[in-house]
């Protein structure tokens, strides 16, 4: 036993070295080299913000994260959320992943009823919705309001008909299926005829059936602003011009009154004029 633990004094010294070696090996890792270590303090406060910021914006654009922020809406403008495609969505601020995510909803349970319906997405967060909520506007609801609208002026023109034989072309617009087109051919027809004087001459203008009912129900007749034709003074080429006549009538109507005065029309033959055209002919003429 002795032999194995036994040193010279050369070996002795060695075992000293070799352990005073260990010892400043364990000082230098496990306390000196704490120096080494950053400490938190000594950290920019520049790489802190930036951090920050990096953290924020990965959170704001990555496709489970909330809304994408728009911060300039001034060229944000109404639209019905039924027609937005995916470039749409993402204009308004959503990730591409988040636009096809609404899309896909739309299309799997229906268009959009009401702007609830898009406060119930998962991908809108309440503060989103309240973005979004000024500028939603269902073409549903463009309709109803236009409809309404239009129901409120149809009243007020069945209660004051314009009189269509002294209506501007302003008021015969104003009617509905008339536009500035009808008008104007309305107007010529009235001062080739002198006026209207029954609702079926109606039928001789050359515009739409919608617009032809709309004069029978919007506009009345005014008989007395009818221009009309002194028979007994009359050339031939004015009572040709009256509707209704032909020349038959006004030859017997020239041969007549070289007699006399006429005063009335009752003894013109049944084959000159129908009962009809000269119901028509005698509302243009005095006698």
């Amino acid at each position: 036993m002795k032999t194995y633990f036994d040193f010279s004094k050369k070996e002795r010294i060695g075992v000293l070295l070799l352990c005073s070696l260990l010892l400043v090996l364990i000082f230098i890792f496990n306390v000196e080299s704490q120096q080494f270590l950053p400490s938190g303090l000594e950290v920019d406060p520049a790489d802190i913000e930036y951090i920050q910021l990096s953290s924020a914006t990965e959170k704001k654009i990555g496709d489970d994260a909330g809304d994408k922020t728009i911060a300039d809406k001034d060229n944000w403008s109404l639209f019905d959320p039924n027609d937005l495609d995916k470039q749409g969505w993402t204009e308004l601020g959503f990730s591409e992943k988040q636009a096809l995510s609404i899309l896909n909803y739309k299309n799997n349970y229906g268009p959009f009823k009401k702007k609830s319906d898009i406060k119930k997405l998962y991908v809108v967060s309440d503060e989103k919705f309240n973005e979004l909520e000024p500028f939603i506007q269902f073409k549903q609801e463009v309709i109803e309001d236009r409809d309404a609208a239009q129901s409120a002026a149809i009243i007020e023109i069945k209660e004051n008909k314009v009189l269509i034989n002294q209506a501007t072309q302003e008021e015969l617009i104003a009617l509905p299926h008339i536009g500035p087109v009808y008008a104007e051919r309305i107007m010529k027809f009235r001062d080739k005829l002198g006026g209207f004087v029954t609702t079926a001459q109606y039928d001789d203008l050359y515009i739409s059936d919608e617009a032809k009912k709309s004069l029978n129900i919007f506009a009345s007749l005014d008989t007395n602003n009818v221009r009309k034709v002194d028979i007994n003074n009359a050339s031939k080429q004015e009572l040709k011009h009256i509707p209704g006549s032909s020349w038959e009538l006004v030859a017997m109507i020239l041969k007549e009154r070289e007699k006399s005065t006429l005063e009335h029309l009752n003894w013109l033959p049944e084959n000159i004029i129908s009962d009809e055209d000269l119901e028509i002919f005698i509302k243009y003429i005095n006698f």
